[in-house]
């Protein structure tokens, strides 16, 4: 005759599992966030730098917004 299954230790086995699972899940639902706030600074960091770049460039090229403007409008 089969052995009957001890029920209490697979529950309380199949319980422990799924708190480790659930608590995996939230680490890492943290980590995503942190890695998509570090993007969201990165994007930010080549935003300003691209800016930089085009103020730079107007003016090493002594251009006004407005020249810059007509040049884009014109093309």
């Amino acid at each position: 005759m089969p052995r009957p299954k001890n029920y209490a230790k697979l529950i309380e086995s199949l319980t422990k599992k799924y708190e480790a699972l659930e608590n995996k899940k939230l680490s890492l639902a943290d980590e995503i966030n942190k890695l998509s706030d570090e993007e969201d600074e990165i994007a930010e960091q080549i935003s300003q730098l691209k800016l930089e770049q085009l103020q730079q460039l107007m003016e090493d090229k002594n251009m006004s917004v407005e020249e810059l403007l007509e040049l884009v409008e014109n093309k």
